[in-house]
């Protein structure tokens, strides 16, 4: 995998959280493309822990507002 499209990942998934911050009912079609992501991964686990994990920390915060 290159760094362009590591560099893509980490944007796509920045967008899917910033959906999910502002809509959650967008969770739905994302978690879709997350897990198809997630299968086609080489490393499921450096996936998970290097560039799904550190986002959804930062979002964390956002996305509880919005539920509450």
């Amino acid at each position: 995998m290159g760094k362009s499209s590591y560099v893509s990942r980490k944007w796509g998934l920045f967008v899917a959280a910033l959906a999910c911050a502002i809509r959650p009912t967008s969770a739905v079609t994302w978690m879709y493309v997350g897990f198809l992501e997630l299968f086609h991964a080489h490393d499921r686990l450096k996936f998970v822990i290097l560039e799904v994990a550190p986002i959804g920390y930062v979002f964390e915060p956002f996305i509880n507002n919005v539920i509450k």
